[in-house]
């Protein structure tokens, strides 16, 4: 069988001005997609930096540690030492002290040196691990937020593939079928008919299919959904016999995309419930110009609430401090408090150290810790 296909498909201005405006959602998702997968990337580099650093700190800790015995060793031997010192002063009041004591009091002041070593990098370990917890849980939330966006993307995918399959348009086709011995010009022509309608079904599925936006996706999956478009009115412009049996059809139909959502989501490979979002489907269809839908429960109409507050954590290497937030005292250290978004002026006084000032900006939970030093 021989035929000559001329195809002009022209979609229907209200579809065009819907897949237009589908596209600026998609985009925008597509790009809210790009923007927390390098987030996600960047704060599973931030965690295993924190994991990094509380390896080491903990390795320094187990070495500061092991040497804490002998220094207390130490200690203990120049105690003795001038201890020994002054029983042999009662017997010779001349004898000079200086080099016992001096040996105690810098074994003395290398143990004490060496416990405030211990426990900073003991706090240092404590505000890595809250900060591993925070990074964490950023990590998971923006893995959530991910999915939750990938979902609605999906969603917008399914929605544009099944407008882009629900295009209307003409076409005109040539088809020439073979009539049968034992049949009738009236039967010939009838099946000459059908077989031109059947051959501009097919050659209209194969335009749309070229035509998609995903087709490379949807090629994988063809095989899984049989399309049957619509005839909306066709006309036979020329048709006759030739002098071998043949019978030609020269037809001119208006033709329309009947999908099903479904089949939408069949083609691009997702999983039928990531396409069962009736809310989200309802909002891409009823206006492709609104803003990007929120991903709601199956069920659910409530908008979801935004959360607009964080945790602030303050800590520092002092006790009994007291710390200022915009000038207003919330106690000492360790402070938890939840604040609103916003920048604030944190400050950590104590009396004899030099305060501790920062500007923080809270878009997220946070710690800040503080190191006072000796004012003199």
């Amino acid at each position: 069988m021989m035929a000559v296909v001329r195809f002009t498909l022209l979609l229907a201005a209200v579809i065009s001005w819907h897949m237009t405006a589908l596209g600026e959602d998609f985009a925008d998702l597509q790009a809210k997609v790009d923007a927390k997968a390098s987030e996600i990337a960047s704060l599973s580099n931030k965690l295993m930096e924190r994991k990094q650093s509380a390896t080491r700190f903990e390795t320094d800790l187990a070495r500061l540690q092991a040497s804490t015995s002998a220094l207390e060793q130490q200690k203990a031997q120049a105690l003795k030492a001038m201890q020994e010192e002054f029983q042999r002063i009662i017997a010779d009041p001349g004898l000079d002290l200086t080099s016992a004591q001096t040996a105690y009091r810098d074994a003395f002041a290398a143990l004490q040196q060496h416990q405030k070593d211990i426990e900073s990098k003991q706090a240092e370990i404590e505000t890595t691990r809250e900060e591993i917890a925070l990074a964490q849980r950023d990590a998971d939330k923006a893995e959530r937020s991910l999915a939750e966006v990938r979902l609605l993307l999906d969603v917008a995918r399914a929605e544009r593939l099944y407008r882009e399959l629900n295009a209307e348009g003409s076409i005109q086709i040539s088809s020439t079928i073979s009539c049968k011995q034992d049949e009738t010009i009236a039967a010939c022509m009838g099946r000459g008919a059908q077989a031109a309608k059947e051959e501009a079904k097919q050659r209209f599925n194969e335009r749309i299919y070229v035509s998609l936006t995903e087709t490379d996706v949807v090629a994988q999956h063809r095989d899984k959904v049989k399309l049957v478009p619509t005839v909306i009115e066709s006309k036979i412009t020329n048709s006759g016999f030739s002098g071998q049996g043949d019978y030609s059809v020269e037809l001119d139909a208006r033709m329309h995309g009947e999908p099903s959502r479904a089949d939408a989501c069949t083609l691009l490979g997702l999983d039928a419930a990531r396409c069962k979002q009736p809310a989200l489907a309802q909002q891409l269809a009823s206006s492709a110009t609104d803003a990007t839908p929120t991903l709601l429960p199956e069920g659910d109409n409530t908008a979801a609430a935004v959360d607009t507050n964080y945790t602030l954590t303050v800590r520092s290497n002092l006790n009994y401090d007291e710390v200022y937030i915009d000038g207003e005292s919330y106690g000492s250290t360790r402070l938890d408090v939840v604040l609103p978004t916003g920048e604030y002026d944190i400050e950590v006084r104590k009396p004899g150290y030099q305060s501790f000032k920062r500007r923080v900006k809270l878009d997220q939970d946070r710690i800040v810790v503080a190191r006072l030093a000796h004012s003199g």
